[in-house]
């Protein structure tokens, strides 16, 4: 027995000065989080498996609130959302601790896109109703945020996982398409930018192309992003998955030609699998023929990376709104250097006035289906 006992002291004495990021695994690692299920006509925070089964919720809103965006830390054991209430057309900021406390962080925050890679920093924006954006990083520890340097038109979007990379999407106001039927198509573009500001490439140069939500992989040598293309007096919508850099895009599915009687498109950006083999959207169906908001269905289509295959889990109809997502799973090296896998770009065309003039950004939900109205009819066909 005096052989066993000094490994097993010596373990239970690393055990207990083990660093603050070896800590016990949180239930949130590996899960695919929604932020903004309607359950009952209240919102909820909600985590699954990766194939969206076993639901357990995280926290649940007060009734009158609206969850608009939300982010899983890189440690998977705090959550930052943003949402906004019907009394109030100010969105908030919040934080909800690995202890299930609800911390407000700022105020003025219209989506959280991004936590830094070490957990210390959050990337977000805040747009007004004039269509002008303004991106910044907020310090989790003391709310104070620190501008990123962005033109009012465009808004920053991810964060690398070495730290030193933002992506950001350019509004391009000025350019558009309209299509044969009178409907007007925006132009965006993506870009990544220094940490600092001070230099900016482009990821995408198809000028003719409408491109959203990038996010970069877990190991950050590649980004996923949505894609709408406007050829033949037809619009088709993409997932496409890139070179960290843009170089060479693959559309790895189209949305548009998954069924003939549904119409399925994206609602949100996607997010990464951990092991960054697997690229996950949440889209939703509606028969081509009837627009009613009661045949409204979800899914969550998980998009093999190398482009070998698609998976399609469809989402009960219990809830009658799915929320964005995102996922996140920690190992030892990434609570070091942890990477960031995404969330939420929402539409405001249905909050109070003064947003009722931000840009549309592609068939995302609205304040007004989160509530449970009928249809959305600011949203692109």
């Amino acid at each position: 027995m005096a052989i066993l006992k000094e490994p097993l002291s010596l373990f239970l004495l690393l055990i207990s000065l083990r660093p603050a990021w070896i800590a016990a695994a949180s239930p949130l690692e590996g899960k695919l989080v929604f932020f903004g299920n309607t359950v009952d006509g209240r919102q909820r925070i909600e985590s699954s498996t990766l194939n969206a089964t076993q639901l357990q919720t995280v926290l649940e809103v007060p009734p009158g609130e609206y969850v608009l965006s939300g982010q899983v830390s890189p440690d998977a054991r705090r959550l930052a959302f943003t949402s906004v209430v019907d009394a109030s057309d100010l969105p908030a900021l919040w934080i909800r601790d690995h202890d299930g406390e609800r911390k407000k962080l700022a105020d003025n925050v219209t989506s959280v896109q991004a936590w830094s890679p070490d957990g210390l920093t959050i990337a977000g924006y805040h747009g007004d109703a004039s269509g002008r954006f303004t991106s910044f990083k907020i310090d989790v520890a003391t709310g104070r945020r620190t501008k990123i340097v962005l033109p009012e038109t465009d808004w920053v979007d991810d964060w690398s996982p070495d730290g030193q990379t933002l992506l950001a999407t350019r509004g391009n106001p000025t350019r558009s398409v309209t299509r044969a039927d009178g409907e007007i198509y925006p132009l965006r573009g993506l870009i990544s930018l220094t940490i600092s500001g001070t230099r900016s490439v482009p990821i995408t140069t198809d000028t003719e192309g409408d491109f959203i939500w990038p996010r970069f992989s877990p190991n950050g040598r590649q980004i996923a992003y949505y894609a709408r293309h406007h050829r033949d007096g037809k619009t088709a919508e993409y997932a496409v998955v890139a070179a960290s850099d843009g170089a060479q895009p693959r559309e790895l599915v189209c949305f548009t030609s998954l069924e003939a009687e549904d119409v399925v498109k994206p609602h949100g950006p996607p997010c990464w699998s951990p092991d960054g083999m697997t690229i996950l959207f949440k889209v939703t169906k509606r028969p081509r023929k009837q627009a009613s908001a009661n045949l409204l269905r979800f899914e969550v289509v998980a998009i093999a990376a190398d482009g070998t295959g698609v998976r399609r889990t469809p989402l009960g109809t219990e809830r009658s709104w799915w929320g964005f997502i995102d996922c996140r799973k920690r190992t030892l090296r990434q609570c070091r250097q942890p990477f960031f896998c995404p969330q939420s770009l929402p539409r405001f065309a249905h909050l109070p006035p003064s947003f009722s003039t931000l840009p549309s950004l592609t068939d995302i939900p609205s304040i007004t289906a989160v509530r449970g109205a009928d249809s959305d009819p600011t949203a692109p066909g």
